[in-house]
């Protein structure tokens, strides 16, 4: 009892005196869980953003659309149809069948009704029409509320069999000079069923309101406006018109069944990371086999959805993200264990003289720890309770590890204190102690090779790439960073011997007495804790920099391989204009016509046909990535012959025999010669295999070819295509697209996360470095002391702190570097950065000066606050009062 109550007295005073140091441990301990836990949920985060953008992006290709087929069928005699009246019904039927995954991201849906296009002319239409012929298509008015009368009356039942009372909107009354009384009547020809007519009775003119819920005319088709056609298959103007559900089924006896869609809006903002997957294999399922959404009705179904490919391109993005993230959490939370660590070493190497009177005392190890670990606990409980407060969040594992070595820190190394104060007997034969020593040597070096030989294991496998492909990254992404660190402290520690004596060699040379006390103080054993901490941080924050100028990088790169051009305009445009506009270095128009067939001669593909002006080769050649010798070839197009010039892409030519082929086009075969070939084509936003062909020539030959796309160069692009008169939603520039990418979910939340886990990294490096300056500062007090007795200035000091930092720091660095080398290599290959850069490709990680610049300066502040708190003991020093027999300062 009396033992207890003594060690519990002996823990509170200490304690107390301690508080400052406790203070840091609990704001240290905070910082790291407040890390550890922040990052999943920073994660979680960005990738629920991601992708709820990439389903919003998908716009209306993303709704879930059922697709059935409406009309009056005898029993028996066809297929189950859904009856005209009974289509809202069957809309809210179809969406309580849905999976409740997929209902819960759904809005309810909108509906649309309709039949077959029937071509009418003057003839077919009483009175005539004043503009036409006209393609005329029924649909369901399936909310009559969404409607207002400007005149005549809205259909009204019963209609006798073979009429269909109608409205229009006064948009296509006015295009097409129908009005309330006009009658259509279809021609026989227009797909009638046998015995079946159909008239068409104008009986009002409608305007549309703005209606509750989802819009009725999504997929309803050109209702309020006439839709012009200029390709000569379709009539020039084609029309919608409404009509109640005895119209519909009079006008789908005549007709067959018309097609009714049901389309549910998506909310991209009810969608999150981990439901997402969810939702998009049940809409596969049901995409694959929809008949589980029958609920007993017996009409076949179809069902369309890009949900599940956005939200597959979503995932395999996140990978990208989920990576880095792993590989950033990895790197603080190792150097905040580590600083942690030292932290609580300098906590027990203060009490080590109390330690060694208990143990004189008679005091067991554990009864020593033991009130330590209940203080550790304490501060563990705070921080804990503090971090929680800051985010209500899961506790992940890198939290919980935190946690237990911020437990055990100070109990353990006071454990080992007291046990290594236990007297040690050694072999009184000079050889058994010689040989007790390369027992503990080989011991030593066979611990570092092996801990050297599991970093290489793991940097091999990452290097081959294994587990990089699975949906979560590889557990080895995490831990090969901090055992590559461990191995370059080792390597470190083995190298700054020689190193250190060989500079201990020149300042001995110098003036004075602080070279020779330097070198000999640069010989003293390092911290390997600290150099692990400065190995890390360093190593890791160059690895961060370099990541976020790779991305930078190939995101500039990506918005040439996207665009073009500064500026890509999918309208037709005077080049000559263009090229004639204030900061416009370069014009060029194209028409692409895919899926073109091309004879080889041996064998035939499909290839993409650019059909380019005379000003494209030099828009090619003002690109940063053009291959040299590309624009040369280009020009060649202006050839003449009978074989009309091409040049073909690598891929294409890879399949010719000869020069000569075929283009097969709508207006015919044209015979074309390959004068060049290029390496590649506008992959970035067309597909390939590519055929260049010059715009006049293939005009020659197919007179209806006009250009589609126009491509300026030049920092006023975007003001010459305004100029010119083209939408801007038809217009896309370089700089906007580079906006729109570093504006989006994963950039951001990963340049956040790097920004972020670079200041932690400095932050606990120099925790840690401070914490081992602060370990050694009574053996640099007690030397000051003797020197400052023999006459030194008190700036001796400096001196001996730079012996015992140099080695630490410089090691560090070096240290730093081999990782941040290796992890460009090895680990930065399975980020997937491409999905960051927007290209095509992973762009290459390389340094860069700023980034160099950046990591040493970072690396200078932090020597200098670590100076800075040594120069903060100092104050409270009396050297006079150091030198005491026995003290240690």
């Amino acid at each position: 009892m009396k033992a207890l109550r003594f060690a519990l007295l002996v823990q509170r005073r200490l304690s107390a005196r301690d508080l400052p140091l406790l203070v840091v441990l609990a704001l240290l301990t905070t910082l790291a869980l407040v890390s550890a836990i922040g990052a999943p949920r920073l994660l979680a985060t960005t990738l629920d953003r991601a992708v709820r953008q990439a389903v919003a992006a998908e716009g209306a290709d993303g709704d879930v659309v059922v697709r059935s087929q409406v009309g009056i069928t005898s029993l028996g005699t066809g297929p189950i149809l859904v009856d005209p009246s009974q289509v809202g019904a069957r809309s809210r039927a179809l969406r309580a069948q849905l999976p409740p995954a997929v209902r819960a991201v759904t809005d309810p849906a909108s509906v649309a009704a309709f039949g077959p296009e029937v071509r009418l002319t003057f003839a077919d239409t009483r009175p005539q029409l004043q503009n036409g012929p006209i393609g005329v298509r029924v649909a369901l008015l399936t909310r009559p509320d969404a409607v207002r009368l400007r005149s005549g009356a809205l259909p009204a039942s019963p209609v006798r069999s073979g009429v269909a009372d109608v409205v229009v909107s006064q948009a296509v009354a006015t295009a097409t000079s129908l009005r309330v009384g006009s009658v259509l009547d279809v021609p026989r020809e227009q797909g009638l069923r046998r015995g079946t007519s159909l008239r068409l009775r104008v009986t009002g003119i409608v305007d549309r309101v703005p209606v509750d819920g989802p819009s009725p005319w999504t997929d309803a088709g050109p209702v309020w406006r006439a839709q012009e056609n200029r390709n000569g298959t379709s009539p020039p103007l084609q029309v919608v018109a409404l009509a109640d559900a005895a119209g519909v089924a009079a006008a789908a006896e005549a007709q067959g069944p018309f097609t009714a869609v049901f389309r549910m809006h998506v909310a991209a903002s009810r969608l999150s990371s981990a439901s997402a997957p969810a939702v998009a294999r049940s809409v596969s399922m049901l995409r694959a086999n929809p008949d589980p959404l029958q609920g007993g009705s017996g009409d076949r179904l179809t069902l369309r959805s890009e949900l599940p490919e956005a939200v597959a391109r979503a995932e395999r993005q996140a990978r990208s993200a989920t990576a880095q993230f792993a590989l950033l959490s990895a790197g603080v939370l190792g150097t905040a264990a580590v600083a942690i660590v030292l932290l609580g070493g300098l906590i027990a190497a203060r009490r080590r003289d109390e330690t060694l009177l208990q143990r004189a005392r008679g005091a067991a190890v554990p009864a020593v720890a033991a009130p330590a670990l209940v203080e550790s606990a304490a501060v563990v409980l705070v921080a804990g309770a503090v971090a929680a407060a800051l985010l209500r969040a899961p506790v992940p594992l890198g939290a919980v590890l935190i946690a237990v070595v911020a437990l055990l820190a100070t109990p353990v190394q006071l454990a080992r204190t007291a046990v290594g104060s236990a007297v040690r007997r050694a072999p009184a034969n000079r050889s058994d102690r010689l040989r007790l020593r390369r027992v503990r040597t080989a011991r030593r070096i066979a611990a570092e090779a092996g801990l050297v030989l599991v970093a290489v294991v793991a940097v091999l496998v990452l290097g081959a790439g294994g587990g990089l492909s699975g949906s979560r990254p590889n557990p080895l992404l995490v831990i090969a960073p901090l055992l590559l660190a461990a191995a370059a402290t080792v390597v470190v520690l083995r190298l700054l011997p020689p190193v250190v004596s060989g500079a201990a060699l020149l300042l001995r040379r110098s003036r004075g007495v602080a070279g020779v006390l330097v070198a000999a103080r640069a010989r003293r054993t390092r911290s390997a804790l600290a150099l692990l901490a400065v190995c890390i941080a360093s190593g890791l924050a160059l690895n961060d920099g370099m990541l976020v100028a790779a991305v930078d990088a190939g995101q500039e790169d990506a918005s040439w391989d996207r665009v073009g051009a500064d500026a890509r305009a999918a309208s037709a445009v005077d080049a000559a204009r263009l090229r004639a506009a204030p900061g416009v270095t370069g014009a060029a128009s194209l028409v692409a016509l895919p899926g073109t067939s091309v004879d080889l001669r041996t064998t035939s593909t499909t290839a993409t046909l650019l059909a380019v002006d005379r000003g494209y080769p030099a828009v090619v050649a003002a690109l940063p990535a053009s291959s040299p010798g590309t624009a040369a070839v280009l020009r060649r197009l202006r050839g003449a012959g009978p074989r009309v010039p091409v040049v073909v892409d690598a891929e294409t030519a890879r399949s010719m025999v000869g020069s000569t082929l075929q283009l097969q086009l709508d207006s015919g075969v044209v015979p074309a010669r390959a004068v060049g070939v290029v390496p590649d084509g506008p992959s970035g936003y067309r597909q390939g295999p590519f055929v260049f062909v010059d715009l006049e020539a293939l005009e020659a030959r197919a007179p209806g070819l006009r250009p589609t796309t126009a491509l300026v160069m030049g920092p006023g692009a975007g003001s010459a295509l305004s100029a010119a008169g083209v939408p801007a939603d038809r217009v896309l520039t370089r700089t906007g697209w580079l906006a729109a990418q570093r504006a989006g979910p994963l950039v951001v939340g990963t340049r956040s996360a790097t920004l972020l886990a670079a200041g932690l990294l400095g932050l606990f490096a120099l925790a840690a470095l401070s914490a081992g300056v602060l370990a050694g500062a009574p053996d640099r007090r007690r030397t000051l002391g003797l020197l400052r007795t023999l006459g030194m200035r008190r700036r001796i000091g400096w001196w001996l702190l730079v012996a015992d930092l140099a080695p630490l720091v410089v090691g560090g660095l070096a240290g730093g570097a081999a990782i941040g080398v290796v992890a460009a290599e090895v680990f930065d290959p399975a980020l997937v950065l491409a999905a960051l850069t927007g290209g095509r490709f992973d762009p290459p990680v390389v340094i860069s000066g700023p980034v160099l610049g950046a990591v040493l300066g970072g690396a200078v502040v932090v020597l200098a606050a670590t100076v800075a708190v040594e120069a903060v003991t100092w104050r409270r020093d009396r050297f006079s009062e150091v030198l005491r027999v026995g003290g240690q300062g």
